[in-house]
């Protein structure tokens, strides 16, 4: 009796592993897929990331056309010129280092903005702090632009 028993164990075993090499193989494939999608699903993909909203079919077709002759820079160029890569993305992403709190869901602020439009005109990133750069944004509700109060 034991005999069966070891022999069922070891099948369990077998099974065991051999499931566990399954489930290792398709995970292993995963980081590839992005390699195998096709160009519109690369261009639907990046778009959602940089734009954060799927791409208008003419964008789209823009888009993968540009990745497949070669030219994924481009591509990404057309998704930020989206007003969602401004308006969200590079938003949520400055906003946090604008506060103590460091939310993303602040009002915009002259820093914001200054950096939103530094990126916007190619103005290079390590000027920043230094340079004599003010942009000041355009929103319904925020308060005006004071060179004397930094309180809002």
């Amino acid at each position: 009796m034991r005999p069966a028993m070891r022999t069922g164990v070891r099948r369990t075993r077998a099974s065991r592993r051999a499931a566990a090499l399954l489930l290792a193989a398709i995970l292993g494939l995963q980081p590839a897929m992005p390699l195998i999608a096709g160009p519109n699903e690369q261009a639907v993909r990046m778009h959602n990331r940089l734009a954060g909203v799927p791409p208008s079919d003419a964008v789209l077709t823009q888009m993968a056309t540009l990745i497949s002759s070669g030219n994924p820079a481009a591509a990404a160029q057309l998704a930020m010129t989206n007003s969602g890569f401004y308006n969200v993305t590079l938003r949520n992403f400055i906003s946090p280092a604008t506060n103590r709190a460091q939310s993303a869901f602040v009002p915009l602020n002259d820093y914001t903005a200054t950096v939103i439009g530094m990126i916007r005109d190619n103005v290079p990133f390590n000027t920043v702090l230094s340079a004599d750069i003010l942009y000041v944004g355009n929103t319904s509700g925020a308060p005006p632009y004071s060179p004397s109060n930094n309180n809002h």
